[in-house]
């Protein structure tokens, strides 16, 4: 693919990524209908777009190797999604909403297997690797030194 190709994939996989997100987490209340009819077709326009979103994160070569490694569908995602919105990880930084962007790159991704993998996947141990994300996103930790915290 070259450079040039590997970058512009990486950018165009963000951008389709940040557009789900917005869609996902964003404000939908725009969409006409009033009342019970706009947070109905709200939610149907979000879960389309979790979708989505799972169906980028499986294309990707790096995040479909760990879940095939750790042995994770859809189901597995959705969980440590909701995971991390419970310890506090959704939340945008920086054009991410990190919840979600931490299951779409690989970097976070490992780092958040392998921290599993060792034990620190509930209670405070968890919190730790959370904020280690969170941290990621924020560019107080640089690219591959995530992985080092493992």
């Amino acid at each position: 693919m070259g450079l040039f190709g590997s970058i512009f994939g990486s950018f165009s996989k963000s951008k389709k990524l940040s557009k789900l997100q917005n869609i996902i987490w964003g404000d939908l209340g725009t969409l006409g209908p009033s009342g019970f009819e706009a947070m109905q077709e709200s939610q149907k326009a979000k879960e389309k777009a979790l979708q989505e979103y799972w169906d980028l994160c499986e294309a990707d070569e790096g995040v479909a190797q760990l879940m095939k490694e750790h042995s994770l569908s859809r189901k597995n995602l959705n969980d440590l999604y909701m995971k991390l919105i419970k310890t506090g990880v959704g939340q945008w930084i920086k054009g991410h909403f990190v919840a979600l962007s931490a299951l779409a790159y690989y970097e976070p991704f490992y780092y958040l297997m392998e921290s599993q993998r060792k034990g620190r996947g509930d209670g405070e141990e968890f919190e730790k690797v959370a904020y280690d994300i969170l941290c990621y996103f924020r560019k107080d930790i640089k690219n591959g030194e995530l992985s080092k915290r493992v």
